[in-house]
């Protein structure tokens, strides 16, 4: 009499074959999990902007009197390498971003709700902006996030320099 049933052998060949599959999709779910993350922190960079556009257009001011802050990105006396993913909210850097983000969208008059809320990139450090326009220099100012690592200055972050001029052309 035969015994119907799979063998050892033929159960770890299975297993393997589920194994090497699951690395492959958990590969590709990472890799789009960071694709959404880096679109999602593009697509609020343009609604700050499009709310600093806004505030520029209904006060006539540059971004730095609008924001009261001069430079948001303004490092504090961090030293390189400073990783500023979940920086409390009580620390200066974060307070300044967020008053500056909250002036903006009371600066627009009512025609921007709600970007007062984005504080924080996908990655969770503060977004950073640096109101250079009304230095002699007539720099454009600057929005950045700090990318999925949260250091300042490396080639993960994500920048927006489309922030319009006001004063300097």
């Amino acid at each position: 009499m035969k015994k119907k049933g799979f063998t050892l052998i033929e159960l770890l060949v299975v297993v393997a074959i589920i194994g090497v599959l699951a690395t492959v999709v958990l590969g590709a779910l990472g890799d789009a999990r960071d694709k959404a993350k880096i679109a999602r922190a593009r697509l609020e960079m343009n609604q700050i902007v499009k709310a600093i556009t806004i505030a520029q257009g209904e006060t006539g001011n540059y971004l730095g009197v609008i924001t009261g802050s001069g430079c948001s990105d303004c490092t504090g006396g961090r030293t390189a390498g400073f990783d500023y993913r979940n920086t409390p909210e009580t620390d200066p850097f974060y307070i300044r971003w967020a008053l500056s983000i909250l002036n903006i969208e009371n600066a627009t008059n009512g025609l921007v709700v709600g970007v007062s809320k984005i504080t924080r990139d996908p990655w969770g450090s503060p977004y950073a902006m640096d109101e250079n326009e009304t230095d002699s220099s007539c720099s454009r100012d600057s929005l950045r996030s700090y990318g999925p690592d949260g250091i300042r200055g490396n080639s993960d972050d994500i920048s927006s320099m489309q922030i319009p001029y006001v004063r300097c052309s």
